[in-house]
């Protein structure tokens, strides 16, 4: 049996598959009892090639749910559209919406619904999301800590820490250098210049560099 108010979270790094993971205990849900549910994500957090302006939510592991988009500055929606049948409401991505997520999840918590949120722990500076630290100390289960394995030739450890990179050229004219850290800017997504892209990576503690213009920058040299 199933009762809220209950908060259900999946941190974790890149690449952890915590989205695949929420996913298939919602879907194991639906399918064995007769609760209602919502999925959300943020607008921002849609990619072009896997879910833009799809109503699923798709992880790159392969499972996928239906779910409904939400402007990451305007995640008070969700209250809107989570119904009096909705016991379960899964909110994926939830580092990316702005901080008054969090007074939406106390606001389905009231209302006695069980909350499942997916998100990652730390920016591309190595600090924590608002939301997510919100999220593990409010908790009232953890599923697990979801990392992918360093992105570096050879490195099999865990990617706790995540690289973001400028990308320019291809083959042997590719080049690539760390993104400056922009603080309260901490989640940039698409084209960064004409010519270029950017690209999150997993990175080991061996292996990630903090970024220029961070609090704690130090020149590294490897």
């Amino acid at each position: 049996m199933y009762e809220g108010p209950k908060l259900v979270i999946y941190p974790g790094g890149m690449g952890g598959q915590k989205t695949a993971y929420a996913i298939l205990d919602l879907q194991r849900i639906r399918d064995g009892t007769h609760y209602g549910f919502k999925a959300f994500k943020p607008k921002n957090s849609e990619r072009e090639g896997i879910d833009l302006g799809k109503a699923e939510l798709i992880s790159r592991a392969g499972p996928t749910i239906e779910a409904i988009t939400i402007p990451e500055d305007q995640p008070e929606r969700i209250l809107e559209l989570v119904g009096r049948k909705d016991l379960f409401v899964l909110i994926d991505e939830a580092h990316m919406f702005n901080q008054n997520l969090q007074k939406v999840v106390d606001t389905l918590l009231s209302r006695r619904n069980v909350v499942h949120a997916a998100f990652l722990i730390n920016d591309y500076g190595d600090r924590v999301f608002p939301n997510a630290a919100y999220l593990m100390s409010q908790a009232d289960e953890c599923k697990e800590f979801y990392h992918g394995i360093c992105k570096e030739p050879g490195c099999t450890n865990k990617g706790v820490h995540s690289q973001l990179l400028v990308v320019e050229g291809k083959g042997q004219e590719r080049k690539e250098s760390l993104v400056p850290y922009h603080g309260k800017k901490n989640i940039i997504t698409g084209d960064i210049k004409a010519g270029a892209k950017i690209e999150y990576r997993p990175r080991c503690h061996d292996h990630y560099l903090r970024p220029e213009n961070h609090p704690d920058f130090k020149e590294e040299t490897k």
